[in-house]
């Protein structure tokens, strides 16, 4: 959960918070924004591109585009292909405050002049990350930090190691080595 929505969060997590003495910490932790838009188009579509997935360093919108069923390597003659885009952060941050099928319109636009070969897609769905990547995370990079011991509470997530994917894997380790002491502690 991104650290601002625990700040949303009723019950006991607020006193925890403040009885760690972590809050100015969690209130430091930063996000970038981006927005997604999917396209996705007909069966017998035929996407002829080298790539599975490509970054765009050209455009102030796109930055990364990927043929996602190639890249999952699911091409199947009764699907057709599906093609996600992910905008750069400085658009995101400008347009942070757009709806995602408006936005997700003016992105289309973007990708009409990076990839112009692309066919017309027969559906188009926009999402936007409000919480996209940790830009600035807990000090320190614990992995977690545990707020209660009884009950068992805990904090984890990319906002408490590294704000990449392999950031979540490594959150998700030391809570389970965490919980795997707190439970061998017990007994």
């Amino acid at each position: 959960m991104p650290v601002p929505q625990i700040f949303q969060l009723k019950g006991d997590i607020a006193k925890f918070i403040g009885e760690k003495g972590i809050k100015a910490d969690l209130q430091n932790v930063s996000y970038s924004s981006r927005f997604a838009v999917g396209l996705f188009f007909p069966p017998g579509t035929c996407l002829d591109v080298p790539w599975s997935a490509k970054y765009i360093y050209d455009n102030p919108c796109v930055r990364y585009v990927s043929v996602d069923n190639r890249k999952r390597n699911k091409d199947s003659a009764d699907v057709g292909p599906s093609v996600c885009i992910h905008t750069s952060v400085p658009w995101s941050m400008e347009n942070l405050e757009k709806d995602k099928d408006s936005a997700a319109q003016e992105i289309l636009e973007h990708v009409k002049a990076v990839l112009p070969w692309l066919p017309k897609p027969s559906e188009v769905k926009g999402h936007k990350w409000r919480y996209s990547q940790v830009d600035k995370g807990f000090p320190g990079s614990p992995g977690c930090v545990i707020l209660s011991d009884s009950p068992p509470v805990l904090l984890a997530g990319d906002a408490f190691s590294r704000g990449v994917f392999d950031g979540c894997l490594d959150s998700a380790l030391a809570t389970q080595q965490l919980l795997s002491s707190i439970h061998s502690y017990a007994m």
